[in-house]
């Protein structure tokens, strides 16, 4: 079973601002915005997933919202009810920045792990199919340099073996040409 309640600094960070800001909040004159610093704590957990994030969010518009409740009177001026309207507007805001940004993130992690896939792929290309065919014309090269005496029909028969591995190799020198080419073409920002 997952434990829910394990948190890593940073949130526990968060956690102790965000108590910390509703404090502030709760013995704050009404007219003062203090519940705007709420947002602070987003810049602690932007990095984090997107539960999170929305968790949070939660969190912040229930505190938000908490001392409004607490203590609501019907004389309310408008002023205090801009204020927690700019407050609840700045956390959804800031909430859903923060989630547009943990998605860029993702996104660009994933872009990373399919170029290195792609980078592999080519390594494995490089290293195999071609490294064969170049592997056979040095073989071949040795036997004619070899001091054994050959028939011309043997001497053919390594020519067409050597024409045979050439064309291989250069098969598989365009396909990577052709792969690096697109690998090039797609390569996300990573950086």
């Amino acid at each position: 079973m997952k434990n829910y309640f394990t948190f890593n600094k940073p949130i526990k960070f968060a956690i102790f601002m965000l108590l910390l800001i509703f404090l502030i909040d709760l013995y704050a004159p009404f007219e003062i915005a203090i519940g705007i610093l709420y947002i602070l704590c987003f810049f602690l957990i932007c990095n984090q997933n997107k539960m999170t994030i929305v968790g949070f969010a939660t969190a912040l518009f229930l505190l938000a919202i908490t001392k409004f409740m607490i203590f609501y009177n019907p004389d309310t001026s408008y002023i205090i009810y801009f204020n927690r309207m700019l407050t609840v507007s700045t956390i959804i805001i800031i909430a859903l920045l923060s989630l547009r940004y943990r998605t860029m993130v993702e996104s660009r992690n994933a872009d990373r792990v399919n170029y290195e896939k792609q980078i592999e792929e080519m390594l494995f290309i490089t290293s195999h199919k071609v490294r064969k065919p170049l592997a056979n014309c040095f073989g071949l090269l040795n036997l004619f340099e070899s001091e054994q005496a050959m028939t011309a029909a043997e001497q053919n028969h390594i020519i067409n073996h050597l024409k045979s591995s050439a064309s291989e190799l250069d098969t598989f020198t365009k396909e990577l040409t052709i792969f690096m080419g697109d690998i090039k073409r797609n390569k996300p920002n990573i950086e």
